[in-house]
């Protein structure tokens, strides 16, 4: 059997390793591979379908980085695969580990695998709760790809425009041969298709049956979903809808589930103060074992790379003196100031666990749409704030109503206030990017020759669709620039 497992995960690995675009992808199966048959061969399938963070290149996009001219330190081979990505240019380089290209690769082939997934399950006519829940987690897979690529390749969600912007193919099915074309839904119609599979997933899902294995790196469960990241992931997709009181409800599903805020205090001292184990900090940080962790991945990352010429110098300013998370960055000398976060592992070019989904994303999330809901809840959205901040500051002064008006209106100086706990809490781990694009924020780049800026109206905030999903696939429509 366990010779079994491993033909089938390298069956669904060859699948996603051997097509290169959303046409060749969706084609016909290769069929001299070994098939699954049972409900375990499935399940054992979806393992490597569970797509990696291939968005985290977004944070050069943000104001989060700033480029530093340093010759002497700067890698300049590093700094020319990355500077297209800080000034929002089309012309990147192609065939990177990161970057527009594999995303869209890489999102389309988890899918292939989720298809074959959910058709084969499907037609399994034994029913079981185990061939339910690994169906849900298809199902779940599925829609978080989709989810990212229209967040990536097209515009943000707008009610008013969403029927008629450019959207991303959804693909609900194996490919076939015969199907040469995939044309692009509207951004309405993939963001219903994502909220289906979401729904069926969470409905079908199993935290019992979960398939895990243990490893150098301890349980692997939560490199799957589990019914609380499931709610997490509805909070997400509902907040950027802007259906603020569903995000309200889906957010409370999952904080019944889990509810547990990182203690980055405790974190901080266990680990730096007199230690210096910034290895241990690093492994620690994004370990399996934290509880506030809904769902995670490995990706390989540049945002750790100290030499790229892409640093937080300025950012880390935003960071108060009592603020722990300002605390947890580290530079190489004075003559090189290259402030870079202790979250990843990696060093440039080697896989970090990113976190998908946590339990302070959610409070985030539910705050956010305390506010602007019709019936705003000021006080609920100030109480998820401080559920974050007390394990974050030290000395901690809980946040208040009162306090805060002092400042001007409440709903603005609130509003604000959880715009920037968003961007302070998520740093490099990729998420500032979407909300710098659905809130329309402009972001000001200075290089060695010049500046270069991306306003409200910005056509960029689309990803372009890659130039060899361009040159296959004749349905597919450029991105306006």
């Amino acid at each position: 059997m366990k010779k079994k497992y491993i033909q089938i995960i390298a069956f669904s690995l060859a699948l996603m390793i051997g097509n290169t675009g959303c046409k060749d992808f969706l084609n016909e199966l290769p069929d001299s591979r070994v098939s699954p048959q049972s409900v375990e061969d499935y399940q054992a399938m979806i393992v490597p379908a569970y797509p990696q963070a291939n968005y985290v290149f977004t944070e050069l996009m943000t104001d989060n980085l700033k480029y530093y001219d340093y010759p002497s330190f700067n890698q300049p081979t590093l700094v020319s695969w990355l500077k297209p990505f800080y000034t929002w240019s089309d012309g990147y380089d192609l065939n990177l580990p990161i970057g527009p290209e594999k995303s869209w690769q890489s999102y389309y082939n988890n899918i292939n695998v989720a298809n074959v997934a959910i058709e084969g399950l499907n037609n399994i006519t034994k029913d079981s709760p185990l061939k339910r829940s690994v169906l849900g987690e298809a199902y779940l897979v599925r829609a978080y790809c989709h989810f990212m690529l229209v967040n990536l390749f097209a515009k943000h969600y707008d009610p008013a425009t969403a029927s008629t912007d450019l959207g991303v193919p959804y693909k609900q099915e194996v490919g076939n041969a015969q199907q040469e074309d995939f044309p692009r839904e509207t951004v309405a119609k993939v963001y219903e298709y994502i909220e289906s599979d979401l729904q069926s997933g969470i409905e079908l899902i199993n935290d019992d049956l979960i398939s895990t294995s243990t490893s150098v790196e301890g349980n692997t469960k939560k490199y799957h979903f589990s019914k609380a990241a499931a709610y997490a992931f509805l909070s997400r997709v509902k907040l950027y809808k802007g259906e603020w009181e569903a995000c309200i409800e889906a957010s409370d599903k999952a904080l019944v589930l889990n509810s547990s805020v990182r203690d980055l205090v405790t974190d901080y001292n266990n680990f730096l103060p007199g230690k210096n184990d910034f290895v241990g900090f690093r492994y620690d940080y994004a370990s399996n074992a934290k509880s506030n962790i809904l769902l995670m991945s490995q990706t390989v990352e540049y945002n750790s790379y100290n030499s790229s010429g892409f640093y937080a110098n300025e950012f880390k300013e935003l960071f108060l003196p009592d603020d722990y998370r300002g605390k947890i960055y580290a530079f190489t000398t004075n003559t090189t100031p290259n402030w870079g976060v202790l979250k990843f592992i990696g060093a440039g070019q080697r896989a970090s666990t990113i976190i998908e989904f946590s339990v302070e994303e959610v409070l985030l999330n539910q705050a956010e749409a305390y506010v602007k809901a019709k019936a705003p809840n000021y006080n609920a959205a100030i109480a998820n704030i401080n559920k974050i901040l007390a394990k974050r500051y030290s000395p901690f002064t809980a946040l208040t109503a009162t306090e805060m008006s002092k400042a001007g209106d409440l709903k603005k100086v609130l509003s604000d206030r959880i715009i920037t706990e968003r961007r302070l809490e998520f740093a490099y781990e990729g998420l500032r990017w979407f909300d710098i694009k659905r809130l329309k924020l402009s972001v000001e780049h200075t290089t060695q020759i010049g500046t270069e800026t991306l306003q409200s109206d910005d056509l960029r905030y689309a990803i372009q669709i890659p130039f060899m999903e361009l040159a296959v696939n004749k349905a597919m429509v450029k991105n306006p620039r």
